[in-house]
């Protein structure tokens, strides 16, 4: 007597073979993506290569707590306009949106490497929340530095209708 079937249709056989070579694939993604790169060089010599991807050093990368000083983003830009308006140094405002804008660059540069290597998981949405944190406070910056040449930035903060006032 031989032994019992496994599969009963060939619906259930394709399903238990495709869920084998899901998983089979999972296992060896990198080594075969490596050989399906490798072999799409060796067809297509004139393809430009793609530098290898840089690895970041994400403890030495400053965070956005740092350079606002561990108080809410609210507040850090609510102390900056205030020492504008007292000192009125555009110092005071650009300094700090330049360390913005190069966190910014870092954390869009380091949610790509991420989304490339892991995919769309919860690591990407992490990073992702921190891009748009810290592209609201860039914004939120530029807007107060447009408001401080094109209109009085003391009326527009006193009336509350900068966008940092209205999160």
């Amino acid at each position: 007597m031989g032994r019992p079937r496994l599969y009963h249709t060939p619906e259930a056989k394709a399903a238990a073979n495709r869920a084998k070579s899901t998983r089979s694939y999972n296992k060896y993604k990198t080594d075969i993506n490596r050989r399906r790169r490798a072999h799409y060089r060796a067809d297509n010599p004139d393809a430009i290569p793609r530098p290898p991807l840089r690895r970041h050093n994400t403890e030495s990368m400053r965070t956005l707590d740092d350079i606002t000083n561990n108080t809410p983003l609210h507040h850090f830009i609510d102390n900056l306009v205030r020492t504008y308006l007292a000192k009125h140094d555009e110092l005071v405002l650009s300094r700090p949106l330049a360390m913005l804008e190069k966190h910014l660059r870092d954390v869009q540069q380091l949610e790509g490497l991420i989304l490339q290597e892991q995919g769309a998981g919860e690591k990407w949405y992490n990073a992702r929340q921190a891009t748009l944190r810290v592209q609201g406070a860039v914004q939120a910056m530029e807007e107060i530095i447009c408001t401080t040449l094109t209109c009085d930035l003391a009326a527009e903060h006193q009336a509350g209708r900068l966008m940092y006032q209205k999160q």
